[in-house]
């Protein structure tokens, strides 16, 4: 039997790179692997197209908030305008989230604890790496 356990860190770079965690207590991994909980000081929502938080199963755009949130692109407004959308639940004036582009799901565990985040399209990421790695023939 194995002693090993599973760390999934997940976070852009917009981000302090780690915004989520998820460790394997030592069950079954699931499938998906969740992206798990926001990180001290990070908050992380699923939304719908009108920026309204999801339904638990239902699936929804990843948005990242908190004091690790990056303040915008150099020199391009219109993106940051576009990806950094202002943070109606953050308590603090100015407050914005990160519209991340990653698909995900809140999944509800055991009463008391915070909900799961399990990112449904964060499989892409590995396809991405593993054609850009054939195309360099690494």
């Amino acid at each position: 039997m194995s002693t090993a356990r599973l760390h999934n860190f997940y976070g852009p770079t917009e981000t302090t790179i780690d915004a989520t965690y998820w460790t394997d207590e030592g069950g079954s991994i699931p499938d998906p692997i969740p992206i798990g909980r926001p990180i001290g000081n990070a908050r992380a929502y699923i939304l719908d197209s009108s920026l309204e938080p999801v339904p638990a199963g239902v699936a929804g755009e990843l948005f990242i908030g908190g004091c690790g949130l990056g303040r915008g692109y150099l020199r391009r407004p219109d993106l940051t305008a576009e990806r950094f959308v202002p943070d109606p639940w953050s308590g603090d004036a100015g407050g914005r989230l990160y519209r991340t582009g990653d698909m995900g799901q809140v999944y509800p565990i055991a009463r008391g604890s915070a909900p799961l985040l399990v990112g449904v399209s964060s499989w892409l990421l590995v396809g991405e790496v593993l054609s850009t790695t054939e195309m360099m023939g690494v």
